[in-house]
């Protein structure tokens, strides 16, 4: 991945502004944003580039009576909630489901789990998930795999690989780098669009990039993942 200092220069060579005399590289930094923000989110939209976003989170633990949880504060979709109580060594899938679904197949004033048996986004707080029943006690752990959020580079010499210290397990895939440029140059460019997507020359330099990504995900050529090793007791 190119720096963000390099990835202004991209653009401004795209839009003809070698000079420095229309655009300012806030104005730059913020099509650049606005270009990844959307990059991104295309991913997380589509099951195989998803893939190029997934992430695990570190264990959480079930606290009894508790039903919300936090999630992780770069999570954009979440792709499954995983137990693993204090009786095994292994993590198994909880279905999701609606909240008030839930809630009338298993009247919490007449039944009683030491586990949850499903989750839902149907939580107090926007950033958190709920587990129905709550535990009746703090029966073991949980785990959340979901498409994440890269963070934008603050700094000239940055790049969205080097942002924070998961850096190593989860670099941004080559070849975002000239997607979000294109898209950044289309958005500079005010060109035409189609259903909210340019369909100029950037524009479609930007919509064959994705999907020669897209292509690489379906073909498995993926980041890799963080990986858990079971250790003796």
């Amino acid at each position: 991945m190119r720096t963000l200092a390099e990835m202004r220069a991209k653009v401004r060579r795209y839009i003809s502004d070698v000079r420095d005399e229309e655009y300012s590289s806030a104005a730059i930094d913020a099509a650049l944003k606005d270009a990844a923000d959307t990059l991104w989110n295309m991913f997380s939209a589509e099951k195989n580039a998803r893939r190029f976003l997934r992430k695990i989170s570190d264990d959480i633990s079930l606290v009894a009576s508790q039903g919300d949880y936090d999630i992780p504060d770069d999570c954009m979709r979440i792709e499954s909630v995983e137990l693993k109580l204090l009786s095994t060594d292994e993590y198994f899938a909880i279905p999701f489901s609606e909240g008030d679904d839930v809630a009338a197949r298993f009247p919490r004033s007449s039944m009683s789990f030491h586990s949850p048996l499903f989750w839902s986004d149907n939580a107090d707080g926007i950033s958190q998930i709920r587990f129905y029943p709550a535990p009746a006690v703090s029966s073991g752990v949980f785990r959340i795999k979901y498409a994440f959020k890269p963070v934008f580079p603050d700094a000239d010499d940055d790049s969205f690989n080097l942002i924070d210290d998961t850096a190593v397990d989860y670099p941004v895939i080559d070849g975002c780098d000239a997607a979000i440029e294109y898209l950044s140059a289309a958005m500079l460019s005010y060109e035409e669009l189609d259903n909210s997507k340019p369909i100029g020359a950037f524009g479609q330099l930007f919509t064959a990039k994705y999907q020669e990504l897209k292509g690489s995900a379906a073909r498995g050529a993926v980041r890799p993942q963080r990986r858990y090793v079971r250790r003796s007791r």
